[in-house]
């Protein structure tokens, strides 16, 4: 057993990281009991304001909540690891743990084993502290504890990875500096590299949404590097856990086997032999020439974007200049040695046939990735996809993400498909040009061969995408999609509806539910054309273990559920009916008080169409008519400005907003009615941002035409309104 593990290696080792690891132990710790107080706090808030009800529940994404233990990789494992192997930098001390009376195997799994249960520690200990806090604010926040723990596994992984690479360059390497620099090669060149080729060749082939010839292109496999722009990662586990664990045993055993190797000698050296010393020097100056590659690479293919000759061969010579300076500078810094830095430019030739034999595997990959094209008897389902991104990472549509788990199987579209994608195919071989496909309708769609799926973007002509859409929408997978509503009581919760509370919000939820399980046509068409409506109810929920939002708009066809929402309303805004009736009433008289001063009536028996707002707005009065009565204060062209910008109310118009106040809750018993909501929200300057925000809804007679408010709506408004030139920026 001490051939492989010692005890008191491994406690020796423990103690010596103690100060560090209880460090981080505090730190993630605190951040662990401040996360769910204050979401518990923000809740206390909500309730107050009415934002939340008593039954209410914050729903927590586990992945965005648990990404504070990225911690453990991006600092702890690398700051831990390398005080523990810091001795393999200083020849005494190289030296000394060289001469002990231990197997090499088992120094390195003995230290190594005490690095890991920091690491454990310095995980485990704040998701348990994390998950007792939760587990008291319950009844108040949603989230999954398991799926917390799941987080920490992934972590721990992540952590172990990070750990054994850096444990792998100290191995090869014998300074700081080299420990350091050899550490980033191991860890993320790979990942950089795969990451930047992918985008080369998804970039020259426009049906691509990502590299998906072999699944070491997917960039959700490494832990370390998905998870800084994808957090969902973590609260799952998949092929990223699996191919972290499985690259992390292969590293340790590699490490060990070099461990066992590795002369005391080699402590101070850039590395521990000259072979490693121009692999470390080839990686440095092939980084450097990327933008080469790139280039090559752009030029070989059918892209028509390639500089010309002349820029071509400056690059190229820029480039290389670039890469001998940078091989020189590593050789110089790691070495110490002038003779042999310039001797490392001979180097030169190996990388640049490094970089050619790059090239030809991007030209390989580029081929088999374009020439994808699958015959309808190929494909067993497919599923849609989107493109979309979304202001915050960790935010997912309900109906975006159902979309993407419906296995849909109809071989007429199908084979539509398959052809759309063959189509495509051969125009880009035969004619491409970089607009070619920007006036066509796209689609994304998984084509899945039993397990093997890949994801292209097909473009369609109008007629091809209509004969889609129908066959689509005519399915009854595709309706099930969005009847299929998420349950208040599975992990869901309404998280928004404008004008109405929480309570008013979930009874029009449940009513919604009804009146689309009975007649779900016109929702179905609302929520494909993507128009926004005032009437909306928002929730969270949990779909496939990812928190997901749901936008479901209350229409006018649903004539009871609309009139109940028009009333929540009208209720809820009834604080405010006196100041919109007097600035309706007497708007001369607010006119000159402020520099912005908008009334935005919004007609919801229109929402579907494009005559839902109508503007009337007021602006640079207050700063025009200071800087006339004051112009010592002004320069002639900042008056100009303003008066350039100035918008004065005309009598017709405030006439007719006394019109609209007389109107206003005014119809007769039978006569047909129109639901209004005013909004009017004014700033008294630019520099103070002096403001206030008024609503009301109410009825007025379904004849009165809103549409004769465009004609009060200035023709000088442009993109300059708004721009850099203005005097107030």
């Amino acid at each position: 057993m001490k051939n492989i593990f010692n005890f008191k290696l491994y406690k020796e080792t423990f103690e010596q990281l103690k100060v560090v690891g209880s460090i981080f132990t505090v730190i993630l710790s605190i951040i662990a009991i401040l996360i769910p107080v204050s979401k518990f706090l923000e809740y206390k808030s909500g309730l107050e304001n009415g934002y939340y009800s008593e039954s209410s529940k914050i729903i927590l994404y586990s992945g965005d909540v648990g990404s504070y233990l990225m911690i453990a990789f991006i600092l702890a494992a690398p700051i831990i690891t390398l005080i523990a192997f810091n001795f393999l930098t200083r020849r005494n001390s190289s030296d000394f743990y060289h001469s002990i009376p231990h197997k090499r195997g088992s120094l390195f799994t003995s230290i190594f084993v005490a690095i890991s249960s920091w690491l454990l520690i310095v995980i485990i200990i704040p998701t348990i502290i994390m998950n007792i806090f939760f587990a008291i604010y319950s009844a108040h926040i949603a989230i999954s504890i398991f799926e917390l723990y799941i987080i920490a596994l992934n972590i721990f992984i992540a952590s172990m990875l990070c750990s054994v690479s850096i444990a792998f360059a100290c191995t090869l390497t014998g300074t700081i500096l080299t420990n350091v620099v050899v550490s980033g090669l191991i860890i993320f060149l790979p990942r950089i590299l795969i990451a930047l080729f992918s985008s080369m060749i998804v970039s020259a082939i426009p049906f691509l949404l990502e590299l998906d010839v072999l699944f070491i292109f997917r960039n959700d496999i490494n832990l370390i590097t998905a998870t800084f722009g994808n957090t969902k990662l973590l609260s799952t586990m998949g092929i990223h856990t699996f191919y972290s664990l499985l690259l992390t045993v292969i590293y340790f055993a590699i490490t060990l086997l070099l461990f066992n190797k590795r002369k005391s000698e080699a402590a101070g050296n850039g590395a521990v032999n000259k072979v490693l010393q121009t692999v470390f020097r080839l990686c440095i100056g092939f980084v450097t020439t990327i933008p080469l590659i790139a280039i090559i690479f752009d030029l070989l293919t059918v892209n028509d974007s390639s500089p010309n000759t002349y820029s071509l061969i400056l690059i190229f010579v820029i480039e290389i200049l670039i890469a001998i300076i940078a091989m020189f500078l590593y050789e110089l810094l790691s070495t110490r040695k002038v003779k042999q830095a310039i001797k490392s430019i001979l180097t030169l030739p190996i990388l640049v046939i490094v970089d050619g034999a790059f090239i030809v595997i991007l030209l390989f990959i580029f081929n088999v990735s374009l020439n994808y094209t699958p015959t309808a008897s190929d494909i067993t389902a497919f599923s849609l996809s989107t493109s979309e991104t979304y202001y915050y990472e960790d935010e997912t549509y309900y109906f975006d993400e159902k979309l993407k788990s419906t296995d849909f199987k109809n071989p007429e579209l199908i084979e539509l498909l398959t052809t759309t994608l063959t189509r495509n195919v051969n125009e880009f071989k035969n004619n491409y040009t970089y607009d070619m496909f920007w006036n066509r309708s796209s689609v994304y769609i998984t084509f899945k061969e039993g397990s093997k799926e890949t994801t292209r973007i097909l473009y369609m002509s109008d007629t091809d995408y209509n004969k889609y859409n129908t066959l689509l929408t005519n399915m009854t997978e595709y309706d099930k999609i969005f009847t299929d509503l998420p349950d208040l009581e599975k992990s869901t919760t309404v998280i928004s509806s404008r004008y109405l509370n929480n309570a008013q919000a979930k009874k029009i939820y449940a009513e919604l539910q009804k009146a689309i399980a009975s007649n779900p046509e016109p929702f179905i068409n609302s929520v494909n054309e993507d128009t926004y409506y005032e009437t909306t109810i928002t929730l969270e929920t949990i779909f496939n273990g990812k928190k997901c939002t749901a936008e479901l708009p209350v229409l006018p066809q649903y004539q009871d559920l609309y009139k109940t929402y028009c009333e929540y309303i009208a209720e809820n805004t009834e604080k405010d009916k006196a100041k919109v009736l007097d600035f309706l009433t007497n708007p001369d008289k607010y006119v000159y008080e402020y520099n912005e001063l908008y009334y935005t009536f919004t007609a919801l028996d229109n929402q579907e169409s494009n005559t839902t707002y109508y503007n009337v707005f007021f602006s640079n009065i207050l700063d025009y008519y200071i800087a006339v009565n004051d112009p010592k204060n002004y320069s002639a062209a900042q008056i100009e400005q303003y008066k350039n910008e100035l918008f004065v109310p005309s009598k017709e118009c405030l006439e007719e907003f006394k019109t609209i106040a007389s109107l206003i809750n005014n119809v007769s018993d039978g006569e047909e009615k129109q639901f209004i909501i005013l909004n009017i929200s004014a700033s008294k300057n630019y520099t103070n941002r002096q403001y206030f925000d008024y609503s009301f809804g109410f009825y007025i007679p379904k004849y009165y035409d809103l549409s004769v408010l465009d004609s009060f709506v200035p023709d000088y408004v442009d993109e300059n309104y708004y721009g850099e030139d203005d005097i107030w920026e």
